[in-house]
């Protein structure tokens, strides 16, 4: 599930979710090479509290085509010779965007992307409160962040994409902070296309996202599931709709 809101106060429908790019990681997996790891609350002033101003509702992911998928592959020997793909995705996040998605003005907008760590469906419940608990360590850090900044756009072809509506490319530069860690995900490709329900952007290709740049328990993961090791990145997919203005 997910929703989008514009920042400096207005909210933007609900109705579909956002945002390109994303995020992360394995499934009862781990890394490339097994043990290559590194392993106050204030008092609220008694005063009236304000009224909360509702936030929308997440919708579901499966909605409108909206998800961020994500695939690794698992060794099956302690070489890595034979391998299984696990994949999966993650069912809770939300988008911030600094001004309404208008396919003829993409280029300088940003956007920050909150995917909930605790929302990893992988199809076994047992494998994700592995990965949760010994991976991503979620009783300490429940969310990853993506930012972007769009840096280039330009038309595409007719042939691009299978939406029959308006295609552009677009280039942007990338960072996840994921376990702790801030590292860039360098320069990132994705197309966004016009349909009913708003705009569509999706990867172009799978975003590599790499457990060493951001300090994963590999070693811990691997023990409590018994593997041999992980491969040395997951690839994220994102395809999701944004509202138009």
């Amino acid at each position: 599930m997910g929703y989008i809101k514009i920042l400096g106060g207005r909210v933007c429908s609900t109705g579909s979710i956002a945002a390109l790019v994303a995020l992360t990681l394995s499934g009862c997996m781990g890394e490339v090479m097994p043990g290559t790891v590194r392993p106050t609350e204030q008092a609220v002033a008694a005063a009236p509290a304000a009224t909360p101003i509702p936030m929308p509702a997440p919708s579901l992911a499966g909605q409108a085509g909206s998800s961020i998928r994500f695939s690794m592959d698992k060794w099956l020997d302690p070489q890595g010779m034979a391998t299984q793909a696990v994949s999966g995705a993650f069912t809770r996040f939300s988008v911030d965007l600094d001004q309404a998605m208008d396919l003829e003005r993409l280029v300088g907008a940003s956007a920050t992307v909150s995917i909930d760590l605790t929302s990893l469906d992988t199809g076994s419940a047992p494998r994700d409160v592995n990965i949760e608990e010994s991976y991503f360590e979620t009783n300490l850090f429940t969310t990853a962040t993506v930012d972007f900044l769009i840096t280039e756009s330009w038309a595409a072809g007719a042939g691009d994409g299978d939406d029959a509506g308006e295609h552009v490319h677009v280039r942007a530069d990338a960072s996840l902070t994921l376990h702790g860690t801030t590292a860039p995900l360098g320069s990132i490709e994705l197309l966004a296309s016009r349909v009913a329900e708003g705009i569509r952007v999706r990867t172009k290709q799978p975003i590599a996202v790499r457990s060493t740049s951001f300090g994963m328990p590999v070693a811990a993961l691997l023990t409590r599931c018994g593997h041999h090791g992980i491969a040395d990145a997951a690839l994220v997919e994102a395809d999701v709709i944004v509202p138009a203005p």
